[in-house]
C-alpha cells in the first residue's frame, strides 16, 4: 500500500469506520447463515431418499422380473425384483429369491417346466439363453418360472472379447429373436391368458397381434413374447407345446 493511501485512512472518520465494522460482521454472519441453511437441505433430502429408496424399490419389483438378477435378504428391494408368485400370494411372506442362468441342457433336469416349451422353432431359431427364478415362501412353497430366448443370430456371448471385455453385439449378427415364459403357477400378470382353442381361434382370425399373452395348460401357463413371429410361426410354437 503506497504512503498516500496510508495517510488518507489515517484521516478517515472514527463514525464511518465504526460502520464499515458492523457491515462487515453482518455480512459474515448472513453468509454462514446461508451456507448452513444449504447444508440443513442436504441433509433432509439425503435422509429422505434412504428412507424412501427401499419402500421404491419392493413397490417397483419384479411383475415381469426384468431386472438384474440378484439374490438378497429379506428387507431388501433386490430380493423382491427377482421374486416370482401368484397374485394371491404375499411378498412380504418370501423367504428367498434367486434367478440364475441355465443351460440348455440344465433345463432337462427342470421336470415340469421342461414339458412346456415348444419341440418345434420357426425355421432359423435356436436357443439362445435361459434363466431360472426360484421363490421360496416362508411355509416352504416354491414358485419357478423359466425363461427363455431363442434367436436366429449370434448370441452375445457367441462373440469374441477384446482386452476382457465382451464386444458390443451388432443388432444384425443377434437376427430376429422371440421369448417364452413357462410358469409353475397362473402368473400375476395383466397379459391375456388363454387356453389353447381360445388362442388358435385369435391368431386365425388375425386379432392376437405380436404382444405379449399366456396359454394356459392345465397347471402351468406360458407366457410367449412372439416380437417378429408371424401368426402362423406363433401357431406353430403353441401346436408343439406339451408334446
Amino acid at each position: 500500500m503506497r504512503k498516500n493511501q496510508l495517510d488518507c485512512i489515517a484521516h478517515v472518520d472514527d463514525r464511518l469506520i465504526e460502520k464499515a465494522e458492523k457491515y462487515v460482521g453482518v455480512k459474515k454472519k448472513n453468509t454462514w447463515a446461508k451456507w448452513g441453511a444449504i447444508a440443513a437441505c442436504f441433509c433432509l433430502v439425503a435422509v429422505g431418499a434412504l428412507t424412501i429408496m427401499p419402500k421404491y424399490l419392493r413397490e417397483t419389483d419384479a411383475g415381469t422380473g426384468r431386472k438384474q438378477p440378484v439374490s438378497g435378504g429379506i428387507n431388501e428391494g433386490s430380493l423382491y425384483s427377482v421374486a416370482v408368485l401368484p397374485a394371491d400370494r404375499n411378498r412380504d411372506d418370501v423367504r428367498n429369491a434367486d434367478c440364475n442362468e441355465i443351460s440348455e441342457a440344465e433345463i432337462q433336469g427342470e421336470a415340469g417346466l421342461r414339458d412346456y416349451l415348444p419341440t418345434k422353432l420357426p425355421d432359423g431359431f435356436h436357443f439362445d439363453q435361459a434363466s431360472l427364478y426360484v421363490t421360496t415362501m416362508n411355509d416352504g412353497t416354491i414358485y419357478k418360472r423359466l425363461l427363455i430366448t431363442y434367436r436366429t443370430g449370434k448370441g452375445a456371448k457367441a462373440l469374441p472379447k477384446e482386452e476382457g471385455a465382451e464386444v458390443i453385439p451388432n443388432a444384425h449378427d443377434l437376427g430376429e429373436e422371440f421369448r417364452i415364459n413357462v410358469f409353475s403357477f397362473m402368473p400375476d400378470t395383466s397379459a391375456e391368458i388363454y387356453s389353447v382353442e381360445e388362442v388358435r381361434s385369435e391368431l386365425q382370425s388375425g386379432n392376437l397381434g405380436n404382444g405379449y399373452f399366456c396359454v394356459q395348460y392345465g397347471d402351468y401357463y406360458v407366457g410367449i413374447e412372439p416380437l417378429s413371429l408371424s401368426a402362423e410361426e406363433i401357431l406353430g410354437l403353441i401346436e408343439s407345446i406339451g408334446r
